[in-house]
């Protein structure tokens, strides 16, 4: 077995807090992104996900563990990766070709060879016709292109995607997604593997070959799944559904202490670590009113609903709404 384009091992981060007590943000995490992987790792707001996600890519320090690229450690960003933020940030004084070609200026390529690695990439993520624009001028979608096309000019073999879709509307991020999907598919093209980090577990459903659940408090690795769904998949099949329950009563089970426990089919659950004296656990820092508006909702909603579709319901994400019914 070839050694992962990406590997984490017993990674341990913490951040020191205004006492200078170090926090635990995550704990004896492990996780490998094997060639031709799509990687997605998922769990509720502040679970440590884009922790991670920084400390694999080399953003970010670990403070304890290793953090791999094909067996070795490395110094500085990943060697063979790129990334996609959750907002654009793209240089709004510069046109789409100009943001695109960012990657490249610290290189040693030719103004020539620059020019053809950014119109090569700008045709492959279909910005025909928008060399010239610039981002105050782009739709949302229009603008998470530009910015997936800079991430890809420099070639990388592994990208990743740091919820990359969650702040476009539903319509453009499902678009966004199955290109992303095509393009990872395609063997023209140096892409070979994918690492996301979401929240959204019907957009880990559709995209990931293996899908790994991160429990809070602190973040450690509590469920991993592998994905035999075929691709194209259809989020209204049975299996589809399926796998989106069983992800949801994992994260619900941990989250909420009174929900009933649910067996994971195929799943592999990492004993909670060892709590020394009483249990007790923070309430959430919620509005009073926002609990209020909630109980409402449940007074006209039937009984057994889950918080996955209640969250849906109501536009909110999944762990706002397990916040609001754990207060």
């Amino acid at each position: 077995m070839n050694p992962p384009i990406a590997e984490a091992v017993h990674l341990t981060k913490t951040f020191p807090d205004a006492t200078g007590r170090e926090l635990i943000a995550v704990t004896d995490f492990s996780l490998r992104v094997g060639e031709g992987e799509w990687v997605a790792l998922l769990g509720q707001s502040g679970s440590g996900k884009s922790t991670i996600l920084r400390c694999l890519i080399g953003l970010t320090p670990a403070t304890s563990g290793s953090v791999l690229c094909r067996g070795r450690p490395f110094c500085g960003v990943h060697p063979e990766a790129s990334m996609v933020f959750q907002t654009f940030a793209l240089f709004p004084w510069l046109t789409v070709e100009q943001n695109i070609a960012v990657p490249l200026l610290s290189g040693e390529l030719s103004a020539p060879e620059r020019k053809d690695a950014v119109h090569t990439v700008i045709e492959l993520i279909g910005l025909t016709h928008y060399h010239e624009a610039y981002p105050r001028e782009l739709s949302g979608g229009m603008r998470q292109r530009v910015a997936i096309a800079r991430a890809l000019v420099s070639k990388p073999g592994l990208l990743f995607l740091d919820e990359a879709f969650s702040g476009l509307d539903v319509l453009t991020g499902e678009n966004l997604r199955q290109e992303m999907l095509s393009l990872w598919h395609r063997k023209d093209t140096s892409l070979k593997s994918v690492f996301m980090v979401t929240h959204n577990i019907e957009e880990a459903v559709e995209t990931a070959t293996r899908i790994g659940v991160l429990f809070p408090n602190p973040g450690r690795l509590g469920l991993v799944l592998e994905n035999p769904l075929p691709y194209p998949r259809d989020q209204q099949s049975g299996e589809f559904r399926k796998l989106v329950a069983t992800i949801h009563e994992s994260i619900t089970r941990q989250c909420l202490p009174d929900a009933p426990a649910l067996e994971p089919l195929g799943a592999q659950l990492a004993p909670p670590p060892p709590v020394e004296g009483p249990a007790m656990q923070a309430i959430p820092q919620v509005p009073p009113g926002q609990i209020l508006g909630l109980l409402s909702i449940l007074e006209d909603t039937a009984p057994g609903a889950s918080v996955y579709t209640l969250s849906n319901a109501i536009g909110r994400e999944f762990g706002e709404v397990i916040s609001l019914v754990t207060a």
